[in-house]
């Protein structure tokens, strides 16, 4: 028997390059008529970087990515209500926010880092930490 999915999360960089992705995650969505969700995780660049200063470069950061997502909603048709922001770290946060809101699939878009062509850091932590299923799609070729 196939796996109905119920609501379907989208986890993206927000790269250019993503966007192919959130279509192919979101006609997946459609496919098994489930919820759709889009998240993005800001990394705070205090801790990330020992960045000591103003935080106001982080609250640009934060409005900035808020923007490429009400534009990714409205590229997409995802209403504001299933797009979400997250400060924190990806390969945990994206975990933690499945969780808190039901997903059982997350999507990612799939980035190979050198020369093994093996999956980045992010995708191949929330493949293997994740309560739910995880499809990592591959990312386009140059």
């Amino acid at each position: 028997m196939t796996k109905r999915y119920q609501h379907v999360l989208y986890a993206t960089d927000l790269n250019d390059k993503s966007n192919s992705a959130a279509e192919e995650a979101q006609s997946l969505a459609e496919l098994f008529n489930a919820k759709f969700s889009l998240l993005h995780v800001v990394r705070p660049i205090a801790t990330t970087y020992g960045y000591i200063g103003d935080y106001e470069l982080e609250r640009q950061l934060m409005k900035e990515a808020k923007t490429q997502m009400v534009k990714l909603g409205d590229q997409l048709g995802v209403g504001e209500e299933n797009l979400h922001l997250v400060e924190g770290y990806p390969k945990e946060d994206i975990i933690e926010f499945s969780d808190e809101i039901g997903a059982d699939l997350i999507v990612l878009n799939g980035h190979r880092h050198h020369f093994l062509g093996t999956l980045g850091s992010v995708a191949n932590a929330v493949a293997n930490k994740s309560n739910c299923d995880v499809l990592v799609l591959a990312s386009e070729k140059n």
